[in-house]
């Protein structure tokens, strides 16, 4: 019969060897991975500290190069400064004359309507703008409040009924000083020619001439 007495303590001696055995093992893998951070966290350290560099140096060339380019800007102002103001005097010049000229423009316009003429006036308008019409219907042709009482007679010289083109004055008052609009009875078109319209189509034209002068 086996001694159990016997046979326990040296059971127990091998257990207590093996985890002495274990325990160095993992002592030795736990110093191993500490030294691996250890060194990675080194390499990070000093990538970090070299882009850091890098990123001071580029913002020190940068905050040099702005500084040249605004005293470069400086010298330069303070050379043209004379010049600069010349221009701008006569940009306010050309934008004074060129808003008093749009303003006798409109002054003229308004005071078409008494030449004796103004209806044909208003119709040549009409036949120019309803030249751009891309198809045929019904027109509505809108006036101002002033010019009301010619409003029917001008619809009719306006219809075209070879381009079966219907032109029908509609007595709402345009919100308009003179002038004519024209608008599809579905909306789908419209050609707005009152005198606001035109002068300020009339405006680049005139801003040109007055930079050829002056």
């Amino acid at each position: 019969m086996i001694d159990q007495e016997r046979i326990a303590p040296e059971l127990q001696d091998l257990s207590e060897e093996r985890l002495s055995v274990l325990k160095n093992m993992l002592l030795a893998q736990a110093a191993e991975e500490r030294n691996a951070i250890l060194d990675a966290e080194t390499r990070e350290t000093e990538t970090w500290l070299r882009e850091e560099e890098s990123r001071l140096v580029a913002m020190i060339d940068s905050i040099m190069e702005d500084a040249r380019k605004r005293a470069a800007e400086i010298r330069h102002r303070q050379v043209g400064a004379a010049e600069r103001e010349r221009e701008h005097d006569m940009l306010r010049l050309r934008n004074h004359l060129l808003a008093q000229t749009l303003e006798q423009l409109q002054q003229a316009c308004s005071e078409l309507r008494n030449r004796p003429d103004y209806d044909d006036i208003l119709a040549g308008l009409g036949t120019v703008a309803l030249a751009t019409l891309p198809g045929k219907g019904t027109v509505l042709l809108r006036l101002a409040a002033q010019d009301a009482g010619i409003g029917p007679g001008l619809a009719s010289r306006l219809s075209d009924p070879e381009k079966n083109v219907a032109v029908v004055f509609d007595p709402d008052p345009a919100p308009v000083s003179g002038g004519l609009w024209l608008v599809a009875e579905d909306g789908a078109w419209r050609s707005l020619s009152d005198w606001s319209v035109i002068v300020r189509e009339c405006s680049e034209l005139v801003a040109r001439r007055l930079m050829a002068i002056l």
